[in-house]
């Protein structure tokens, strides 16, 4: 990694540090200030379902994940504000693991590395404050109300902004090292913008579970149809990989029977992928 790379990633981390402590100071100066037994059990629903939905990414392509978290992020924010939402996204990291495509076994996300662990969590928490204090520097809507259509801006401009400043604090690091070229972040950028916008509605509805006095079954309901939609596909993405394996598999063998074709196979094949 360049010295710039490195730099960048050593002021990213300590903001993020700073920034998450002063968060959870916030936090629980609320949390302890009158009513915490009420409030324990909403708090636990939203680190288990915020693990849970960084534990279990959508697979949209092999090798390829989309971190769903933003739905968890998005909830939080709209109902109890980013002091919130830190809060919840940090405690969860003690209880959210990752899935190693080499040993196929989950592991603890703290053991790839404490300096991984800190940048990742850092673009998280800046990308959470950052629109925040953009949405209360503008005062025409508080954490807590989710009447529409004022919400509908709120949820709109929350999800895009942070999902723009948790890609561009990702993305800087591989271009200061020199890995990628800046049209390439823009369109990775925009590549997975439908994807964001299709998690709004899901996050405003979370929220409005986390809302709702004694309704945390809600939630709980809500998510389970969603993590089965993600077996189902994940399902159908093994099996079209299967396939692929096999029809690769196939013409190794035709070609092991004919050296003078070969290469040919798998030329054609490419070919026909690519036509398709």
């Amino acid at each position: 990694m360049k010295i710039r790379a490195k730099a960048y990633v050593g002021i990213i981390s300590a903001l993020g540090v700073i920034g998450t402590l002063w968060c959870v100071a916030a936090y629980l100066r609320l949390f302890f200030a009158g009513g915490w037994e009420e409030r324990l059990p909403t708090l636990l629903v939203m680190v288990v379902v915020c693990a849970v939905c960084r534990s279990l990414p959508l697979y949209f392509r092999r090798g390829q994940t989309l971190d769903v978290s933003v739905i968890s992020v998005l909830a939080i924010y709209l109902t109890q504000g980013a002091s919130a939402a830190v809060m919840v996204y940090t405690l969860s990291s003690l209880f959210t693991f990752e899935f190693n495509p080499h040993t196929k076994k989950y592991v603890h996300s703290f053991s790839i590395g404490m300096e991984i662990v800190l940048f990742n969590n850092a673009t998280i928490v800046l990308s959470i404050l950052a629109p925040a204090a953009l949405l209360t520097a503008a005062d025409w809507w508080q954490p807590g109300t989710l009447s529409l259509p004022n919400a509908l801006g709120a949820t709109a401009l929350f999800s895009l902004l942070t999902f723009a400043v948790n890609g561009l604090l990702q993305l800087a690091r591989p271009w200061l090292d020199g890995q990628v070229h800046a049209r390439e972040v823009g369109g990775m950028l925009l590549g997975l913008l439908p994807n964001v916008i299709a998690a709004m509605p899901v996050g405003y509805i979370l929220a409005i579970g986390y809302s709702t006095p004694n309704n945390l079954w809600f939630v709980v309901l809500m998510m389970l149809p969603l993590l089965l939609a993600r077996y189902a596909w994940k399902l159908y993405l093994d099996s079209q990989n299967a396939q692929s394996r096999l029809i690769t598999a196939f013409i190794h063998s035709l070609e092991a029977k004919d050296r003078y074709t070969q290469g040919h196979s798998a030329r054609v094949a490419d070919y026909c992928v690519k036509i398709a």
